[in-house]
């Protein structure tokens, strides 16, 4: 019996020890497991930062699943900064105060890029918190960025990119040869206006000061916007049908912005195109085939214009006036895209 209590009164406080600390590890991790964070359902307001929540189904895989909901949390805050994280960057040509004397011709970009606004705010972004529910079926992250460091950082890209188009300006030579120079500047234009976007929106409706430099861009934009409305076409239709839609594609390129001119143009345009009517179920169809040359005055091809089309009606010459409307249009459009393209 002696040999029996030496031996119990040895182990007891070890035993005791080894009960306590199990029951409180499992008191404490379902304490953890089971609290939702409140920033999952309504984040975090602090002066001076921005929040972005994001969440993910795990579908068994919970270390890709954070990775995730990280990049989730991210395009949730940059998305109140009015930033697409990754996409389509598109605009179209189109004219800007249309009934003005100069009328600006935007060019048509479509590029799966990101913009170097984005580059900028993503690096400033920090993950603050995730959280995984008990049956490790869904992740969430909490992102946050710094305001004034965004601010800051944008500000100083903004001054770099004008510093860029101030440099280059508008170059000098004949009207064609301007525009071949200013044609990196309208991209840059374009980042420029997302990048005040968001300088704006970071100043939360506080004045932004005048700047010298801004100032200066402003009418350097102007400028060019001047150029661009200069540039004159010719266009000449090499067969009846190409006659019969000049005047149409005529308007629809003044409309855009475009200067149509007989004497000295910038550029002559010379279309062929062929219509083919087709009267199928008690309907006509108007199957058109345009080609195209963009040439200069001096007879140098810049490059070449192909377009196709259908349009239908019960009229046949309704038919056939929207198969010329929707030709001009698209050889309008090809043209504008193929100029800042190819000069």
């Amino acid at each position: 019996m002696r040999r029996l209590f030496l031996i119990l009164l040895i182990l007891c406080p070890f035993l005791l020890t080894a009960c306590m600390g199990k029951g409180g590890s499992v008191q404490t991790g379902q304490q953890n497991a089971t609290s939702r964070p409140q920033w999952t359902t309504s984040p975090p307001r602090q002066a001076g930062y921005v929040f972005g929540v994001g969440s993910v189904e795990t579908y068994g895989n919970t270390r890709t699943a954070i990775q995730r909901a990280q990049e989730a949390a991210k395009v949730d805050l940059l998305s109140q900064l009015r930033v697409t994280v990754s996409g389509e960057f598109q605009t179209s040509i189109r004219v800007e105060g249309g009934d003005t004397q100069f009328a600006s011709i935007h060019k048509v970009v479509e590029q799966q890029t990101r913009s170097r606004v984005q580059e900028i705010e993503m690096a400033g972004i920090e993950i603050r918190e995730t959280w995984t529910n008990p049956a490790e079926t869904e992740v969430w992250a909490l992102a946050r960025l710094n305001r004034a460091q965004a601010e800051s950082e944008l500000i100083f890209s903004l001054e770099d990119l004008e510093d860029k188009l101030l440099s280059r300006g508008t170059g000098s030579g004949d009207t064609l040869s301007r525009i071949r120079h200013i044609i990196p500047s309208l991209r840059e234009l374009e980042e420029r206006r997302h990048i005040q976007q968001q300088i704006a929106f970071l100043a939360a409706g506080s004045r932004i000061p005048d700047r010298e430099k801004g100032q200066r861009t402003d009418a350097l934009q102007a400028e060019i916007r001047k150029l661009l409305a200069s540039l004159t076409i010719r266009l000449d239709g090499e067969n009846e049908d190409a006659k019969k839609m000049q005047g149409i594609m005529a308007q629809t390129l003044n409309h855009m912005g475009f200067t149509l001119h007989d004497q000295s143009p910038d550029l002559i345009i010379r279309l062929n195109l062929t219509m083919t009517p087709v009267h199928r179920n008690q309907l006509f169809h108007v199957v058109s085939q345009a080609q195209g040359q963009v040439k200069t005055p001096d007879g140098r091809t810049l490059y070449s214009l192909r377009e196709s089309g259908r349009s239908s009606s019960s009229d046949p010459s309704v038919a056939r006036d929207k198969a010329v409307e929707d030709m001009a249009q698209k050889l309008a459009d090809a043209l504008a895209l193929g100029l800042f393209e190819n000069l």
